[in-house]
């Protein structure tokens, strides 16, 4: 009888035992003892600008493909946006506003996470990150896509340089108000 309610209670105290918060989540770059802050994310306004000098209003632009320096960061979407309170004309099919709407695109790096089996899959894995110190960097928009108002899409190449500095100890770096412009 004790040794029953000796398990029991065992097994209760492993139940309510939490997640030690100071562990690695999987998303550090690097499995460190450091208690310093680590780089996580770009942020970066854009806007869309048409050769009639008007500013493309969409929910959001999609597949926004992006790298620092020579490598892929991430492709991510911007955060929607309610174009239901947006003073806008319609043109042909897709609206257009005279006023600038920017869209906020917030990009972690994206990396994929294999299935670890080995210790190859996870050294492969952790060889991936892209670490990122305090300096210099560039951040290329490759494409972006957006959906119009009879649900055509297309993909757009911009191909922009956008020069940003990490700070020390920060945990994202603000990229800058971007104007990308629509060609035909």
């Amino acid at each position: 009888m004790k040794l029953k309610t000796l398990l029991a209670f065992a097994f209760l105290l492993f139940g309510a035992c939490s997640k030690d918060s100071s562990l690695p989540d999987g998303s550090e770059a690097v499995v460190s003892n450091s208690s310093s802050v680590s780089f996580e994310q770009l942020v970066l306004l854009l806007n869309v600008k048409t050769n009639d000098s008007a500013y493309l209003v969409v929910e959001s632009l999609d597949s926004v493909n992006l790298y620092v320096n020579n490598a892929w960061w991430n492709k991510v979407s911007s955060l929607l946006v309610d174009t239901t309170r947006v003073d806008k004309i319609s043109n042909g099919n897709r609206f257009l506003s005279n006023n600038k709407i920017n869209y906020l695109v917030l990009a972690k790096q994206g990396i994929r996470v294999p299935a670890l089996k080995t210790a190859g899959d996870f050294s492969t894995y952790l060889n991936s990150w892209y670490t990122i110190k305090p300096g210099d960097y560039a951040c290329f928009i490759e494409s972006f896509s957006v959906r119009f108002n009879d649900g055509s899409s297309k993909t757009y190449f911009p191909y922009k340089y956008i020069p940003f500095t990490i700070i020390p100890e920060s945990a994202s770096a603000f990229v800058g108000e971007i104007e990308l412009q629509l060609q035909p």
